[in-house]
């Protein structure tokens, strides 16, 4: 994806994980810490008794992304609370989402732009990724917790990841998915845009697709 560049940090786990069976949400976290590396994260998670990260990525506040544990494996970064909303059962929001941490202490201090700008560009590449996402949360919508912080853009991070703008005038089959998403509210998306049925779109369909979000607005 243009602009976007994962740094591979080299092996971080000391043991292999189970691969996530489905994927269908993102989970956005903060360090909570002013400055740290992901070398930093991997030690104190090893700590907790974990095989190392919990998170699928860390962005800095530089904009610099760092693979974590690897997208397709089991995260540790968000275990789910019956008393939270978004719950569902025991766990499940590390068997199916990809979590996202950004250095920083986000109750006190300000997101740098480069930094959000980075978080957005890799939620839309979780996205073309795993089509079957259809939700960002807060840490704090699934756990008992104030992460990612008051002062997270989340709500600014959300909404630039669903409505991409396009580039040079031109829409692509990508583009199409994100303007659908977003004009359909995010519900029933692939029905939307998948008009065959056959989990692809041509052009064609693309263009129908976007006259059909054009009466949605």
């Amino acid at each position: 994806m243009t602009g976007l560049n994962i740094i591979d940090p080299g092996r971080l786990l000391s043991w292999n994980v189970g691969y996530r069976q489905k994927t269908t949400g993102i989970v956005l976290h903060h360090a909570e810490a002013n400055g740290c590396t992901v070398y930093d994260i991997n030690r104190w998670h090893k700590g907790n008794g974990w095989a190392g990260i919990g998170y699928h990525f860390y962005v800095r506040k530089d904009g610099s992304v760092y693979a974590g544990r690897g997208i397709d494996r089991v995260g540790a970064h968000a275990g789910a609370n019956p008393s939270k909303p978004a719950y569902k059962y025991e766990n499940w929001a590390n068997r199916e989402t990809v979590g996202i941490c950004a250095e920083g202490r986000y109750q006190n201090e300000t997101m740098p732009e480069v930094q959000k700008q980075a978080i957005v560009r890799l939620c839309r590449y979780v996205i073309e990724k795993y089509p079957t996402v259809t939700r960002i949360y807060r840490h704090s919508d699934i756990s008992a917790t104030d992460c990612p912080g008051d002062k997270f853009p989340f709500d600014e991070i959300v909404s630039a990841v669903w409505k991409k703008e396009p580039e040079h005038g031109r829409f692509d089959a990508a583009d199409a998915r994100y303007a659908l998403r977003a004009a359909a509210g995010l519900e029933d998306y692939k029905a939307v845009y998948d008009l065959n049925g056959d989990g692809r779109i041509t052009a064609d369909e693309a263009r129908e697709a976007l006259r059909e979000a054009a009466k949605l607005k």
